[in-house]
């Protein structure tokens, strides 16, 4: 078996039918001590299940999840505890505190350069 190949096929899948059809080709797919359960926990559905159907959410979780990242830095920068009081209670709170953007929305920060250039 060439790995390399295998790992290539499954890598130019476009649908879940070509990667089930490639797994049984290469004698994956039915012999049960080939897989692990994720985490190596049985019952993981919540985990698995949990993702975003659509190109569109992930897109946007992946936004969300940039920002809070940058936030928790912004604390821990602080030498504040993310998971404590101290820390602000929102996205929108860590941005106007971190970063002075009036109500952490950017388009305050867009109105704000407005009223600089006029």
């Amino acid at each position: 078996m060439n790995e390399k190949e295998l790992c290539l096929e499954l890598a130019n899948a476009e649908t879940e039918e070509e990667v089930v059809k490639i797994l049984k080709n290469y004698g994956y797919w039915t012999d049960p001590n080939s897989w692990k359960y994720f985490g190596n926990v049985e019952n993981n559905r919540s985990q698995i299940g949990n993702q975003q159907a659509k190109p569109e959410s992930a897109l946007i979780e992946k936004i969300i999840n940039s920002v809070d990242h940058v936030l928790i830095k912004e604390c821990l920068l602080r030498k504040i505890n993310p998971e404590s009081d101290e820390a602000p209670s929102s996205i929108w709170g860590g941005v106007e505190r971190f970063f002075g953007i009036e109500k952490g929305e950017l388009t305050e920060l867009l109105r704000a350069e407005a009223l600089r250039v006029h």
